[in-house]
């Protein structure tokens, strides 16, 4: 009986290590899991942020506002950090406030200029957004990051891999570099966007300064935005420029002086006020021999000066170069 006792107990207690064994590696593979996991959404976390930077980095560059702190950026030697970015572009307002200043992962996060090939002296620019792993992380642990910050940054990144260690590549650019094994980087912007030249056929958004000469007729299908405004009493060169006014009135320069494009002052009058009219000759003139003798008169017609002959201009017109329409008539320079 005794014996069968400590039988009992021996498995029994061979019975709790066992569970207690099983307890545990359960317990360690579900941390493993949850660091894993964690790591896992750190790193699209990660890649978000560089889309997000570069993105804005790329709306800022392609508006380039004058006057702001954006295109300094472009010029400054060394480059720019990130930090410097961030604050340019939240000032700009292309960047939210609320935009965390530091990235998911302890990547060491640099804005790089692409140096390309060229002996022209206006030569086309890029700029990289790079991401370095830590230095702290051995290699596996940066091979298994990169395809998830590829995967993140929705196809547009590039990356240093086994495969092409001195190369930083992606699906439609790669780059020779000598950046180490998993860095992971996206195109911030290139010049060719905005150029420095028009071609014959241009789809791309092209913005001038200095002023645009065409011989012969330009033919605008979309219509033509005027952005500056002339003031009436200023001069104005060369003849047949158009401006706005600063009530933004359509004005076209003549001869020297800018001047309303629907007609000058000299060519319209308001009409007069009508004479009160004599009931007895009114009555004579809307006889049937005399009606046809002067002519039907127009019952909304109005009395113009001598040389000025009535025009209907419609109902709901209320002024043509600043003269006022009187019941939709203008008297105008016969």
């Amino acid at each position: 009986m005794t014996r069968r006792l400590h039988t009992q107990a021996g498995q029994a207690l061979l019975e709790w290590v066992l569970v207690a064994t099983l307890m545990l590696l359960a317990v360690i593979w579900g941390s493993g899991k949850w660091v894993e996991r964690a790591e896992k959404v750190s790193i699209e976390g990660m890649g978000h942020w560089l889309l997000t930077l570069s993105q804005a980095m790329q709306t800022a560059l392609d508006t380039r506002p004058e006057g702001g702190p954006i295109p300094a950026l472009l010029m400054q030697q060394p480059p720019a950090t990130p930090a410097q970015w961030q604050q340019a572009l939240k000032q700009s307002g292309f960047l939210l406030q609320a935009f965390p200043e530091r990235a998911p992962l302890p990547f060491q996060i640099r804005v790089d200029r692409l140096v390309v090939p060229c002996q022209a002296s206006n030569c086309p620019q890029a700029w990289l957004l790079l991401a370095l792993p830590p230095d702290h992380w051995d290699a596996g642990r940066r091979a298994a990051a990169a395809p998830d910050l590829m995967v993140a940054l929705a196809g547009k990144g590039l990356v240093v891999s086994a495969l092409n260690p001195s190369r930083l590549q992606g699906s439609s650019l790669a780059i020779d570099a000598n950046w180490p094994e998993g860095t992971v980087g996206v195109l911030a912007w290139r010049s060719d966007v905005l150029p420095p030249f028009v071609r014959l056929v241009e789809t791309r958004p092209v913005h001038l300064t200095g002023g645009l000469e065409v011989t012969g007729r330009a033919n605008v299908s979309e219509g033509l935005l005027l952005g500056a405004r002339a003031s009436v009493s200023g001069r104005c060169a060369p003849n047949g420029l158009l401006m706005r006014a600063l009530n933004d009135e359509l004005l076209i320069c003549r001869s020297g002086q800018w001047q309303p494009t629907q007609g000058r002052r000299d060519v319209w009058q308001a009409c007069l006020p009508r004479p009160k009219e004599d009931p007895l000759l009114a009555f004579f003139l809307r006889q049937g021999p005399l009606l046809g003798l002067f002519g039907e008169q127009p019952e909304n017609s109005c009395r113009c000066a001598s040389g000025y002959i009535p025009r209907l201009v419609g109902p709901n017109t209320h002024s043509v170069a600043g003269i006022a329409v009187v019941e939709g008539f203008l008297c105008e320079k016969s």
